[in-house]
């Protein structure tokens, strides 16, 4: 264990004799805020805040390089509030990189601006708002707002109009917080919008000035300016910190952490307040929930209590009644009871069945139910000749190439077999005689549904359970030919989602009546709306309140004194909030934070001791400002890999004490740093399309690019459709609560039947499971997730291949599969005929009269480039584990509209390929991707089986990988490789 001292800054106020007559007025403002009980503050500003008020008040722009606990807020909120006051700025617009850090800033700006007397002058603007009130938001003098939503917002310009893009000219003042988390591309991004919104100002006469407030500056962020602001640098007002690290070894995180927990703060007989910060919030929630116990609501104070009332929009009928007095709630149980048939028919099925496991059975009489087995067969069929027609395409018999399709559409694989359409084809069928026997078998289908409705016959559908899951089971679509019973659809698991999800109670057969009646629907969520119908003015708004205390929230086991509360970004946003402000404000003996990230930036707490691991550089230095925190001593417990501990032990020596300033330049030669790609090449074209959405400024804003970054977005614009993120076009899978994941880690843990369709641009799918349900299981219990290269490949619609210094993009259906299997697999053939196809002038012009453009510049790449293995594609990336293809419902899953980059090689080669990515850090880079195969660390048999062809890498923002493939072409050219 190496123990030392880290000291603190030495940190000066301001002297009164450097506060001119013109800083007066906001040295009061700034000790108003800073006061206790009604009291002005007796101290001054800091020596850098001080410095910051005099530039934003002489209309400089700043950029101020300072730690956590360093008063970064008031620098610029101070004078900027005052600026507003008193005429001196028409509007301010304040960004803030986190969702979290803006929560957390608008409590202050709240607080501030009723200092200020501008209580109705602070708005937020968010993703989804309407027209309106995005309208509303721009009206007001103080904006705060994510740079994410700011860019959005410039893609849907047509669809906001004008009055967004003239809101934001007029801000005269722009604040950027925790700048540094902006790196590479994203950095890129961030000055292509900043340099937007300037020229929007610059076309009404306005000059906006940019303040930019980060906890390390290097010379990217100093560029914003481009190199013409002196930047203020401030200190900290951390105390002393007594600093252990302690060598990691091969010991899992959850346990040492759990055992230092118990030894360090449960076991300590003192008043303690403490937080962990892991990098996994899995292991996170691992740790809270092996360790905690739930806290009962009577165990808190009534203060305490109240802040956690909140009104259900759905509630339980049993749990509305039983939050209603006594004397009133025989009354209005009859008034719901009068009501039944209104229930009932906003009760669904699927809601009834899970909560009851029961049968109810439906009748084929229901025009609503034929129509949507009617729907689903239509549907059906659409999907079945699609595949018959791609099935014809490929060399084979044409049945079992069918067989090939089908299998991977869940949908019409359900129908297809549950229709026993494969039991009537033979292996010689042709198209026709196929199309023959599947309307054959619809047909046969439609007049079991006529039998069976002629007969008064039913639906039956229950709930079963299986493996400690409920499931809807479809029953009684059987028909009768001589002694043989054929069961239809019994695999069509989408036709009973379809029925149970879309018909109420009100559907069923008079003789279920029994069992959907008043009593048996108690159990049942309804929303408050309808509740409001029936009840009318008698409605009261108490009886939806419900007291919830977040299970996030408990005591240690058998420690009713040690309260332990759960913050990490795996938890929704609206979960999340307000649990810092109790973990503060609750009094308890012992208290323990358990963390992840999520609490580097925008949260604010006091501790006593933290306890961390190694992380990335700009990371860790933020968790270590989070202990000593307005110059209060703490201690620190860090667990470190056994390379760093020893390059710690190294750089430490035998140092019993060290300065804050040496200690964190120390710590940056140790700990790796998040790379991010500089090469903004393609995002110059990529930002010349979106400038040609905004009219007159846009125009402007394109004079500025090469001709070869006008050509590019030329031949984009309009033929494939890239997606729009300022920090990654990369989609996610969403959770229960909005909790969002990368596609690659959590569908291992999903089954096919877990996910749903998302409507979001920014999602491939969601599920209804939360984080919590999944973080028992571990990666040996669960399936890699990994890109089907074949479907990829043949879903793929642009190539783009280097000419010279042009990146020229071809165009066409399955354009990388066609180029990989009729050229790059052939090359050798090619290769032979070399000579003669650039001799022989006929030859040539005879393949020019025959291959169209796109094949001709493949032939051309393939011979002529050096580098025809590196196919540089766009498209659809479908995504499968080794057991089945991944599937939403009844269609296969894949991620829209992305960049792949494939290595195209032997074993060898690939090999050759990852020992290169590693030598010049590829890896590192935040914008790249791999799917679970995990070239980083070893191309094994299992990852070679999977995906013979080559090396495949993602991107997690629009540009990356051109950068990668230029860098590769680069290095063939030298000899790397």
């Amino acid at each position: 264990m190496i123990e030392v001292t880290v000291k603190k800054n030495k940190i000066d106020s301001c002297k009164a004799g450097d506060i001119t007559k013109e800083i007066k007025p906001l040295i009061d403002y700034f000790q108003n805020y800073m006061g206790k009980g009604g009291k002005k503050a007796d101290f001054l500003p800091y020596v850098h805040q001080h410095e910051t008020f005099k530039r934003i008040m002489d209309n400089e722009e700043i950029l101020l390089t300072a730690g956590t606990s360093a008063g970064k807020t008031l620098s610029h909120a101070i004078p900027l509030f005052y600026k507003i006051k008193n005429q001196l700025a028409d509007k301010i617009l304040l960004l803030y990189p986190t969702r979290a850090l803006l929560q957390d800033q608008k409590g202050v700006m709240d607080d501030l601006a009723k200092i200020y007397g501008l209580e109705d002058q602070v708005a937020e603007i968010k993703g989804g708002m309407s027209r309106i009130q995005v309208i509303r938001a721009l009206n007001k003098k103080i904006i705060i707002a994510t740079p994410d939503s700011i860019y959005w917002f410039f893609n849907k310009n047509i669809k906001y109009s004008s009055f967004l893009i003239y809101g934001l000219a007029q801000v005269d003042e722009v604040v950027i917080d925790e700048t540094h988390l902006f790196t590479g591309l994203v950095l890129n991004n961030l000055i292509f919008l900043i340099n937007r919104m300037k020229k929007l100002a610059e076309m009404i006469d306005k000059e906006q000035r940019y303040h930019i407030l980060t906890a390390t500056a290097n010379d990217s962020l100093r560029n914003i300016h481009k190199g013409l602001v002196d930047e203020i640098s401030g200190k900290s007002n951390c105390g002393n910190i007594d600093l252990k690290i302690i060598n990691k070894g091969d010991k899992f995180s959850g346990q040492l952490f759990g055992k230092s927990l118990k030894e360090d703060v449960v076991e300590v007989d003192q008043k303690l307040s403490s937080v962990a910060i892991l990098n996994s919030a899995k292991i996170a929630h691992q740790l809270f929930y092996s360790n905690t116990e739930e806290l009962k609501v009577d165990d808190l104070a009534d203060d305490m209590k109240r802040k956690f009332i909140f009104k259900n929009s759905k509630i339980t009928i049993r749990d509305f009644l039983d939050n209603i007095e006594e004397d009133r709630r025989g009354y209005i149980e009859n008034k719901l009871k009068n009501k039944l048939n209104l229930l009932l028919d906003n009760i669904l099925i699927e809601d009834y069945l899970t909560t009851y496991k029961a049968e109810l059975s439906l009748s084929f009489d229901n025009e609503e139910i034929f129509a949507i087995i009617s729907d689903y067969l239509e549907e059906g069929y659409r999907r079945i000749i699609n595949a018959v027609e791609r099935a014809e395409k490929d060399d084979g018999y044409l049945v079992e190439n069918l067989d090939e399709h089908i299998a991977r559409d869940e949908y019409t694989k359900q129908l297809y077999i549950g229709l026993r359409i494969n039991s009537y084809l033979s292996a010689l069928d042709e198209k026709e005689d196929i199309i023959e026997k599947i309307e054959k078998s619809i047909n046969n289908f439609k007049e079991v549904l006529e039998e069976a409705s002629n007969k008064g016959n039913k639906i039956s559908i229950k709930t079963k359970k299986k493996n400690n899951r409920t499931y809807i089971e479809l029953d009684n679509l059987i028909h009768k030919s001589g002694n043989k019973k054929i069961k239809y659809l019994s695999y069509s698991w989408i036709l009973k989602d379809k029925l149970a999800k879309n018909l109420t109670l009100k559907s069923v057969k008079e003789e279920n009546k029994k069992k959907v009646n008043f009593k048996n629907i108690k159990k049942a969520e309804i929303e408050v709306e309808i509740l409001k119908e029936i009840l009318e003015d008698e409605f009261n708004e108490s009886w939806i309140e419900s007291i919830y205390i977040p299970r996030y929230i408990a005591t240690w086991k058998g420690k009713e004194d040690v309260l332990v509360v759960l913050y990490t970004g795996s938890m929704s946003n609206y979960v999340r909030e307000g649990l810092i402000e109790f973990f503060n404000e609750a009094d308890y003996k012992k208290k323990v934070l358990l963390s992840t990230s999520a609490v580097e930036v925008g949260v604010d707490f006091d501790c006593d001791l933290l306890i961390t691991e190694e992380t990335n550089v700009a990371s860790f230095l933020q968790r270590f400002g989070r202990a000593g925190r307005s110059g209060k001593d703490s201690k620190v417990k860090l667990f470190v890999s056994e390379d760093s501990y020893v390059e710690v032990n190294n750089s430490f020596g035998e140092k019993k004490e060290i300065s804050r300033g040496k200690f964190s330049g120390e710590i940056k030669e140790i700990f790796k740093e998040i790379k991010g790609i500089e090469d903004d090449s393609f995002l110059r074209a990529y930002h010349y399309i979106i400038n040609q959405n905004l009219g007159r400024v846009g125009d402007e804003l394109n004079q500025e690019f090469t001709q070869e970054d006008k050509e590019l977005g030329d031949k984009l614009r309009g033929r494939i459709n890239l997606n729009y993120g300022l920090r990654g076009t990369m989609a996610s899978v969403s959770l229960r609560g909005g909790v969002t994941k990368n596609p690659f880690y959590i569908l291992r843990f999903l089954e096919n039947s877990d996910l749903f369709d998302s409507s979001s641009p920014f999602e491939i799918a969601y599920s209804d499971k939360s984080f919590d349900s999944i973080i028992w299981k571990s990666y040996s219990d669960s399936e890699d997730v990994y890109v089907n290269i074949n479907d990829t490949l043949e879903d793929s619609k642009a190539i783009f291949i280097k000419e010279g210094k042009s990146l020229t993009p071809y165009f066409d259906s399955g354009v990388c599969k066609i180029y990989e299997e009729k050229f790059l697999r052939r090359k050798e053939n090619y290769e032979r005929r070399k000579d003669s196809l650039i001799k022989n002038k006929k030859l040539r012009d005879e393949i020019k009269k025959k291959l169209p453009l796109e094949k001709q510049e493949m032939l051309k790449y393939l011979l002529l480039s050096g580098h025809s293995d590196l196919i540089l594609g766009f498209g659809n990336i479908y995504l499968s584990k080794d057991s089945s293809p991944i599937f939403v419902k009844e269609k296969p899953l894949f991620i829209p509209n992305q960049f792949f980059l494939l290595l195209v090689g032997s074993k060898e080669k690939q090999e050759d390929y990852i020992k290169w990515m590693k030598n010049n850090r590829i890896f590192d880079y935040s914008e790249v991707i791999v799917d679970d195969t995990d070239y980083e660390n070893n191309l094994n048999e299992e990852h070679y089986k999977r995906n013979p062809v080559g090396v495949l890498l993602l991107e997690n923002i629009n540009g990356a990988l051109v950068s990668i493939y230029e860098d590769l072409i680069e290095a063939r050219k030298a000899g790397e490789l």
